[in-house]
């Protein structure tokens, strides 16, 4: 903020361009342009504003900006930091699921049985229960470089309207290509597919999310 205030001051102090503007009033005020083609117009009392032009439009709807809350709302990660594998939650449940039943032999499914309607690594990983943390391949991750990593973030507003003295946060998936988590896992299908020699893909989709996703 040190250097934007000494920048601000800097810009004030450049010479009045003769190119006017008409004001909410009415009236004409003479715009000054600053630092990186940044305006600096007088707003509707009269008194120039040359306040950096972060934050959001007063309420009256002039010229001035009102600066933001210096309190971090989201939190990123950097490309590095993708993680290299996927949590497993079964292994940590106290309780675990009830086996899945084949509808025909009403014996727990097996990995085998999911092979003619999925790829084999993804049939394995389905009833994975035994390891806590599956690699995700480089591939994949480089894919993920594209839109993720997605923020976190900070719910302040739910915090205050909960009067909670806990700090609430959600993870924001609506960032990505599809507005929403379904790429994470479509990729990742997409990839053990093409790695087992699958060359076509049918899947069920209803509000379309899911089917934009693995298209």
């Amino acid at each position: 903020m040190g250097y934007l205030k000494k920048m601000d001051i800097f810009v004030s102090e450049l010479p009045k361009l003769k190119t006017k503007k008409r004001s909410p009033a009415g009236t004409l005020h003479p715009i000054r342009i600053g630092l990186h083609g940044r305006r600096i117009i007088p707003n509707a009392y009269g008194t120039e504003s040359n306040e950096p032009t972060y934050g959001k439009r007063d309420p009256i709807g002039t010229q001035k900006f009102i600066p933001m809350s210096s309190k971090q709302k989201r939190y990123l990660l950097e490309e590095q930091e993708i993680p290299a594998a996927w949590y497993n939650i079964v292994p940590d449940m106290t309780e675990k699921p009830m086996p899945i039943l084949h509808p025909a032999t009403k014996k727990p499914l097996q990995p085998e049985d999911l092979y003619p309607i999925f790829a084999e690594e993804l049939s394995r990983q389905e009833l994975n229960a035994a390891d806590r943390w599956i690699e995700i391949p480089e591939v994949v991750r480089d894919q993920y470089k594209k839109y993720r990593c997605t923020p976190l973030v900070r719910a302040y507003e739910l915090e205050k309207a909960l009067d909670t003295p806990a700090h609430i946060y959600f993870k924001n998936e609506s960032v990505s290509p599809v507005g929403s988590h379904k790429l994470n896992s479509a990729i990742a299908q997409a990839y053990y597919n093409k790695a087992q020699g699958v060359t076509h893909i049918t899947t069920e989709t209803r509000a379309g999310q899911w089917g934009a996703a693995l298209s």
